[in-house]
């Protein structure tokens, strides 16, 4: 990225100032030897008030316009040369110069201002060949004096206009860190809030469902047998103890605590809680179970709820659950059977167990097939 030069204000009026009030200074001697209102003196004028005014009103419009450079830093040489010349190079007056070479340091690349400056250093010369000077040790000498000065304001030139870029640069620097930090900000906080939802769905959602299956039960028993209502009462109440330990869970779940079981074990509780609903769950487990990581352990555990809260909803009553464990790969795999329209991969459920596998590099399926319906779960763990 290619930077302009940023002037300061506050630099800008202090450079202005310098050509102006150098300009008078050197060229100030010179006038006291001139007649008032000769042509010459009015020339000396007239060259000084237009170096003046250009320099003040030009060097603070043409930063926005880099082709304007050359022609601004020429005509004020030419002007430059002019006073030089009028001045008969009286005095201090080849000084002015310096702010001249210091402009052409801010606004030329490094290379083209050296050039400028050997340029201004040959051209100011001139005046005092055309003042029937002699080429000779004291022109060279004066020469070397001159270009001393003309090269010394384009330097310290440079390295203000290298000050300012870095500068730009850093501002710039900051302003996208702070977008980037903004921007992570934002989706930390919306993967955070996907994440409760889904610890609020997959806890809450599981037990107050089994609670509302039960009581709709114990509703229908209540005129027939009583004690039977009551037995799934005692049962309702145990789902909702159970939901209230899920959301402790997910609570520390979310503060990263040590996990109560391991996951084979969990899985198993989880299946005999369901059965003790009425749901008919046949539970495979095979393999060694490995030490998950806390994330795959809760994507898989919230997988296999899932999947039993859907085939209470929507199955016919039994199901069938598999847990292959492994050192590469923990699979989870539940089916049950399902008319055509039921358990369908749409909703918030699944879509929840989607997001969950792939936050863990997860594969998760669901569809019907044959009468059935499937969700398989693979999760590596290399």
């Amino acid at each position: 990225m290619k930077l302009r030069p940023v002037k300061p204000q506050n630099l800008s009026i202090e450079l202005l100032a310098l050509l102006v009030i150098t300009v008078l200074a050197a060229s100030g001697p010179a006038l006291i030897h001139y007649a008032a209102f000769s042509s010459a003196y009015i020339g000396l004028v007239a060259c000084i008030l237009a170096h003046c005014a250009i320099g003040t009103y030009g060097w603070t419009r043409i930063e926005q316009w880099p082709s304007r450079h050359l022609p601004y830093l020429s005509v004020q040489t030419v002007l430059a040369l002019g006073i030089i010349y009028l001045a008969h190079s009286y005095g201090p007056v080849p000084i002015i110069m310096i702010p001249l070479a210091a402009q052409a340091g801010i606004l030329l690349e490094r290379r083209a201002a050296i050039l400028f400056a050997i340029s201004l250093t040959l051209l100011d010369l001139l005046p005092s060949l055309a003042l029937g000077m002699d080429f000779d040790l004291e022109l060279i000498g004066f020469a070397f004096t001159s270009g001393t000065g003309i090269f010394f304001g384009v330097l310290f030139a440079q390295v203000l206009r290298s000050t300012w870029r870095a500068k730009a640069e850093v501002d710039r620097l900051n302003a996208d860190l702070a977008e980037t930090a903004r921007h992570t900000a934002a989706l930390a906080t919306a993967e955070e809030r996907n994440r409760i939802a889904r610890e609020i769905h997959d806890s809450v959602g599981h037990a107050l469902t089994t609670v509302h299956v039960q009581l709709m039960a114990a509703e229908q028993m209540l005129a027939v047998d009583q004690e039977k209502a009551r037995d799934l009462i005692d049962k309702a109440r145990g789902v909702t103890d159970q939901g209230l330990q899920d959301v402790r869970r997910a609570v520390a779940a979310m503060r990263e605590e040590p996990l109560p079981m391991r996951i084979d074990q969990a899985i198993d509780e989880l299946a005999e809680k369901a059965r003790q609903t009425g749901l008919r769950v046949d539970l495979d487990l095979s393999g060694n179970a490995p030490e998950l990581p806390g994330e795959i352990y809760r994507t898989v555990y919230r997988v296999a709820q899932e999947a039993l809260t859907n085939v209470r909803k929507h199955g016919k009553g039994d199901a069938s659950m598999a847990l292959r464990m492994g050192n590469e790969q923990v699979a989870l795999q539940v089916r049950n059977p399902a008319e055509p329209s039921e358990n369908g991969s749409g909703g918030f459920g699944l879509l929840g167990l989607r997001e969950r596998a792939a936050l863990v590099n997860g594969r998760l399926q669901a569809g019907q097939e044959n009468g059935h319906f499937d969700l398989l779960l693979e999760i590596p763990l290399l």
